[in-house]
């Protein structure tokens, strides 16, 4: 498929944050840093932008920040577990093995984006507009994509499982290399590739859909 995902701008040995609950007391920006087991849980954060930089086992659990920016980051073993972070933007960014669970995303704009190895269940992507973004290896349970707009989109080795999959639009989006248990929204996923195999599992949903009574 046709993603063009841009690989993180972020040079090597940056000077280390570790203490990210005071340094964004006067500093709502941050660049080309490594941000190091900083801990901002149940906090709340006007302001952050973060920028060309690394951060890794750090703690957002729970935070809610009213303006939130990534650009050219790399986030490694990272918790946003029911972070609020509606109207966020995400540029340029690789999340590796990042808990997830929860997040608020709402209403945000994810582009050039990689999720490997996260946990995403429950997730809230309602209303947010996702382009050239990766899922693989990913847990999106009971995820919700409502109203969002996806276009490049590919989730490789995920499982959907009551997952909620009535976007606005999908153009050119890739589920065929992830396990369909149960899926929501069919009726909207007019432009999602998916497999033969795929297929029969949806067929029922499908059928029921248009109106079709399967009996044996």
């Amino acid at each position: 498929m046709s993603m063009k995902i841009l690989k993180p701008d972020v040079l090597p040995n940056l000077p280390i944050v570790a203490d990210l609950d005071k340094t964004i007391l006067v500093q709502d920006v941050l660049r080309e840093v490594h941000i190091d087991k900083g801990d901002i849980s149940a906090n709340h954060v006007v302001v952050l932008d973060i920028r060309e930089s690394r951060i890794s086992k750090s703690f957002f659990s729970q935070t809610i920040i009213k303006r939130f920016e990534l650009r050219d980051c790399i986030v490694t073993d990272c918790d946003f577990t029911a972070s609020k972070i509606v109207e966020s933007s995400w540029q340029s960014v690789e999340l590796d093995k990042c808990r997830c669970s929860g997040v608020q995303l709402q209403s945000s704009q994810l582009r050039s984006v990689v999720f490997r190895g996260c946990k995403l269940d429950m997730a809230n992507f309602r209303f947010a507009n996702l382009q050239d973004v990766l899922f693989e290896d990913c847990v999106i349970n009971e995820a919700d994509f409502y109203d969002a707009t996806l276009k490049n989109v590919e989730f490789v080795g995920c499982t959907f499982e009551q997952v909620a999959f009535s976007a606005k639009s999908f153009r050119n989006v890739d589920i065929s290399k992830s396990e369909i248990i149960s899926i929501r929204g069919t009726e909207k996923m007019k432009g999602v590739k998916i497999s033969s195999y795929q297929l029969f599992a949806l067929a029922p949903i499908l059928a029921a859909n248009i109106g079709i009574i399967i009996e044996d």
